[in-house]
């Protein structure tokens, strides 16, 4: 009896030792307790927790997905940023002994996000646009203006329009941000003066009358044609102003408007305190180019000192051009005078250059009439 008691003793202990074995080889398995690894377009770091694991190793079969570092506990991962509007998965392998986990990694596309887009209207002054421009992805900004220009901050697309103070008077250009096969574009565009201003003046009576005054850009750079209405001043003549060096001039220098038979009209400037009015020589009225908080322009024409090599002097306004008649102070109206065959317009003409060149002399004297080719009948008091 002792004897088969020990055998039965013996055979329960290896049971025992079996039973002991098993649980042990659960206990090891390699297994992903939790995991990171679902990113965005923009990418980074992830890691996958692990437990029984030892000596693990892990592997990434693509470039944008790597491992970063590996320990029994955590696998780290580093993921670039996904530059394509695609999603994308992979497989990092995970190895320990004879157990290997695959876990999948996904990462979202990119979202290309602008508005670049529309017109964008500006002053003379200039300004900024604001656009979104938000992605990863590769693109260029091209500018067809080098007026036109920018500067990124983030995710926002600052648009710049320079100050437009040369006399141009209308300008645009476009910006382009391709990507791929994609474009966005926006069109920026300037204007100068050319418009209906508010008019505003003081006259003798001390009143201030208001009318408006609309600018009109001619084919010469910087110049304009300006007519005034309702107010009693040149209402509806065009007359000619000049933006230079971000100052509005109008000068009265022989500005001839047009012929009312039998005169011709010229551009009057008026000097109240004097009471002096001429329209030769050198006189200006200027006016800074001004913006209002809108960034309106506005003028303000003061004295620009001018006015003093004039007032108080006599001034004999005559022949200024040979070829030009109206710009001449004196002379005959082409339109409404009769000619005839003994003297035509071209005649005329010919006898203006050469007054103007000194081959024919003007004498003012009345103290005797002048010799002539013809009969000339005088009579007291008249002449035929």
């Amino acid at each position: 009896m002792r004897k088969i008691y020990s055998i039965l003793l013996c055979v329960l202990c290896l049971s025992a030792v079996g039973c002991s074995d098993d649980k042990d080889t659960a206990d090891v398995a390699l297994k992903a307790i939790s995991s990171d690894v679902k990113f965005s377009a923009d990418g980074g770091t992830g890691t996958i927790e692990l437990s029984g694991g030892k000596q693990v190793s892990a592997t990434s079969d693509v470039a944008w997905c790597k491992v970063a570092s590996v320990s029994d506990q955590e696998v780290s991962l580093v993921v670039e940023a996904n530059l394509s509007i695609s999603s994308r998965t992979t497989m990092v392998v995970i190895q320990s002994g004879e157990d290997i986990l695959q876990v999948p990694v996904t990462q979202l596309g990119d979202t290309f996000i602008c508005d670049v887009e529309g017109t964008k209207d500006f002053f003379m002054q200039g300004g900024e646009a604001v656009f979104t421009l938000h992605t990863r992805r590769e693109y260029s900004i091209q500018s067809t203006a080098e007026w036109l220009t920018y500067e990124l901050k983030g995710d926002q697309l600052h648009v710049v329009v320079s100050p437009m103070l040369d006399g141009t008077d209308y300008r645009e250009g476009t910006l382009t941000v391709q990507s791929g096969k994609n474009e966005w574009s926006a069109t920026c565009v300037q204007r100068g003066l050319s418009g209906t201003y508010t008019m505003m003046h003081t006259r003798n009576d001390g009143k201030r009358y208001t009318g408006s005054c609309t600018f009109t850009a001619t084919d010469e750079k910087g110049v304009y044609d300006l007519i005034a209405k309702d107010v009693p001043l040149n209402n509806g003549v065009p007359f000619k102003a000049v933006l230079t060096d971000g100052r509005l001039v109008i000068n009265f220098d022989n500005q001839y408007l047009g012929f009312i038979s039998p005169n011709y009209i010229y551009l009057c400037a008026y000097d109240k305190a004097a009471n002096v009015l001429t329209w030769g020589g050198n006189i200006t009225y200027v006016a800074d180019l001004q913006f209002t908080k809108a960034g309106l322009p506005f003028f303000e024409f003061k004295d620009d000192g001018t006015w003093k090599d004039h007032v108080g002097q006599v001034e004999n306004l005559g022949l200024v051009s040979k070829d030009d008649m109206s710009k001449n102070y004196v002379g005959l109206p082409e339109d409404t005078t009769q000619w005839n065959k003994n003297f035509v317009v071209n005649d005329y003409k010919k006898l203006v250059a050469e007054i103007f060149d000194g081959k024919r002399k003007v004498n003012n004297s009345t103290d005797q009439m002048p010799k002539v080719s013809v009969k000339l009948n005088e009579r007291q008091g008249m002449i035929k």
